[in-house]
């Protein structure tokens, strides 16, 4: 059973919260939908969760830099995109001047995580010194800085905290306002306004990475929070080269592997009987309170989905067996 760490019961909601009067001009404001242009035309710089953002059909490898396990002490150091014909990786802010985007949005922190602690001042000195890497890069390049997103309540790590994060994305904002950079306010979409936790389903099982439905959020609010100025890049732009992937195990620790308590799971398993099949993965270990990942009940010819039905089996885990009518 799952019990709620001591330093969790203290956390305050309204501390999460952002002023945005006070950082008026610094946070981005709600706007028209810019659409998928704005995206396109948008390079994300991030951790794993901007990985994610590729693998849930968001971005490609043109306009995203994500890797597995990097945080902010990393960001001008660690050669890690490949580009075809250069002899070996390149830093972040080497590969944002070449390839010329009007825009970077950065969203790191999640790997700097590193308890109860609230005090942001190392975080804040070395994810300064890495975005100023990248504006030195390329001077053209309009600045935004997302805020870290939120953890879910029922996390396998309990060794992370929200109240960190809270504090964190403030001082993030006052980064911003001091280097006339913009802040994403996205905490804003992804957390439940009354328990200032991730949403329901917006986590994976884990707790801490974005699942589909919070990636899906996280754009809507990119798109009705944007950022268009004047283009100011040097003409003609050079041509940019195509990437390979940046292999997963670049980073070979994962700063956040080390485990509180561990979350209970259970097993659920899909299966289809006469009519239909499942497309997906059938048999998931999904921690209680979470969501399993999506399957689709597939009709034969003849066939039509009529209803899904569950089937407890034991106390580990269930059976989700669909219903197809003739």
């Amino acid at each position: 059973e799952w019990v709620e760490p001591e330093a969790d019961k203290d956390y305050d909601a309204a501390q999460g919260i952002i002023d945005t009067d006070i950082y008026e001009g610094t946070v981005l404001p709600l706007t028209e939908d810019a659409g998928e242009d704005y995206v396109n035309s948008t390079l994300f710089l991030g951790d794993s969760n901007t990985v994610r953002f590729m693998m849930y059909g968001k971005t490609t490898l043109e306009n995203d830099i994500g890797v597995v396990s990097m945080g902010v002490g990393a960001i001008k150091t660690l050669a890690c995109v490949d580009f075809k014909g250069y002899s070996q990786y390149v830093t972040m802010p080497k590969a944002v001047s070449i390839m010329q985007p009007e825009r970077v949005i950065i969203t790191f922190g999640t790997n700097n995580l590193s308890g109860t602690g609230t005090d942001a001042t190392d975080f804040i000195e070395q994810y300064e010194e890495g975005i100023k890497a990248i504006q030195e890069a390329y001077p053209s390049v309009d600045i935004i800085v997302n805020s870290i997103p939120p953890l879910d309540k029922l996390r396998e790590n309990t060794n992370l905290y929200q109240s960190q994060i809270d504090a964190y994305n403030q001082a993030i904002v006052d980064m911003c306002e001091a280097n006339d950079w913009k802040y994403l306010n996205s905490a804003e979409a992804l957390k439940d306004e009354t328990t200032g936790w991730a949403k329901t389903d917006y986590t994976l099982s884990d707790g801490v990475h974005l699942s589909m439905n919070g990636v899906n959020a996280l754009f809507d609010y990119i798109r009705t929070h944007a950022y268009i100025t004047k283009d100011t890049r040097p003409t003609p732009l050079s041509k940019v080269p195509e990437r390979n992937e940046t292999p997963v195990g670049l980073i070979t620790s994962d700063p956040i592997a080390v485990r509180g308590q561990k979350v209970t799971k259970v097993s659920v398993e899909f299966s289809a009987g006469e009519g239909g099949k499942i497309q997906g993965s059938t048999v998931q270990e999904v921690a209680k309170g979470a969501t399993c990942s999506t399957v689709t009940a597939v009709a034969e010819d003849g066939w039509k989905f009529s209803y899904w039905s569950a089937e407890p089996v034991g106390s580990c885990g269930g059976s989700l067996p669909p219903s197809f009518a003739a």
